[in-house]
């Protein structure tokens, strides 16, 4: 399994044109640019159609409001976080180990793209804040990676089966927010998340034993 056998693409009503047409990637990718340069809510359709050599009229082709170029940047970002936790399921390892792991993945690919990536922190906090579809799909990916981790222990005796599963994965997932949510983990530094995601994980496991 990967990335685009759970991600849901953004829906017509607010994406226009053909979705792989060439110029609707160059205007992803520019606002991409643009976005992470002067960030989210200071950059313009205006801004992004005259870096690219197009009018504004031209962007409204393919892109119906600024949110929904920020849908598609978002999207294209999450993905890469998700594609990492899809990764490590499809992976080497048990599924023990793979859940031991899960959190700290989660944690370094959000920090690399939320803080260290300033400008592109403000459009995923502003994703999340507005509950876009790119971060429900998000929310989505992750649920998906953990359910699967958890039936594969739970087959080869590693996990408790008397609870069930949608419980188990709604707590696993609750227990994730804190190294998921870009607002929060700006509020900690590494090194503490760090040890955090370590104890979390080392807890979840004792919860999950046989």
């Amino acid at each position: 399994m990967n990335v685009t056998d759970i991600a849901k693409p953004i829906p017509f009503s607010v994406s226009r044109g053909p979705l792989e047409h060439e110029r609707r990637e160059q205007i992803v990718a520019a606002a991409y640019m643009q976005f992470g340069a002067h960030g989210y809510g200071k950059t313009s359709v205006a801004e992004l159609a005259k870096s690219i050599g197009v009018s504004s009229a031209y962007v409204y082709r393919f892109f119906d409001s600024k949110q929904s170029i920020g849908e598609a940047v978002c999207s294209r970002n999450l993905a890469r976080i998700a594609q990492r936790l899809f990764d490590l399921e499809n992976g080497h390892g048990t599924p023990t180990e793979k859940l031991r792991r899960f959190y700290s993945i989660l944690l370094e690919s959000g920090y690399e793209l939320f803080i260290r990536q300033r400008n592109i922190h403000e459009l995923v906090a502003s994703a999340v804040s507005e509950d876009w579809i790119a971060v429900a799909n998000h929310r989505e990916a992750i649920r998906a990676v953990l359910k699967r981790i958890v039936v594969a222990g739970r087959e080869c005796g590693e996990f408790e089966r008397k609870t069930a599963l949608d419980e188990v994965v709604l707590a696993l997932g609750q227990a994730a927010v804190p190294f998921a949510h870009p607002i929060l983990l700006a509020q900690r530094k590494l090194k503490d998340l760090r040890k955090s995601a370590a104890a979390v994980a080392r807890l979840v496991l004792r919860g999950l034993a046989p």
